[in-house]
């Protein structure tokens, strides 16, 4: 079995979601305040991460929100929007 872990969150991770349409990008938000996309093609399997790196690796792009984010969504009609919540708000970001 081949793992890839991505590790550049500064805090906890609240949710993960496969992109609709690219089955090799996904997005993970947390407390923090980020949502990063990553691109899981270009990763490297947890067996040969080297002790120094730890495992990180940087993420293809990000977005920071003015809170912790709980939860997200993609949009199943326009795959390059996601819904973010935090708080009491809501967010659509294009990614």
């Amino acid at each position: 079995m081949k793992v890839v872990q991505r590790m550049a969150h500064n805090d906890k991770v609240n949710s993960v979601a496969w992109h609709p349409d690219q089955s090799k990008v996904l997005i993970s938000v947390g407390d923090d305040k980020r949502a990063l996309l990553w691109d899981t093609v270009s990763g490297t399997e947890e067996s040969e991460c080297s002790q120094s790196s730890g495992g990180r690796r940087d993420p293809t792009s990000q977005y920071e929100a003015p809170e912790a984010i709980c939860n997200l969504a993609w949009s199943r009609e326009k795959s390059s929007w996601a819904a973010i919540s935090f708080n009491d708000s809501i967010q659509a970001v294009k990614v």
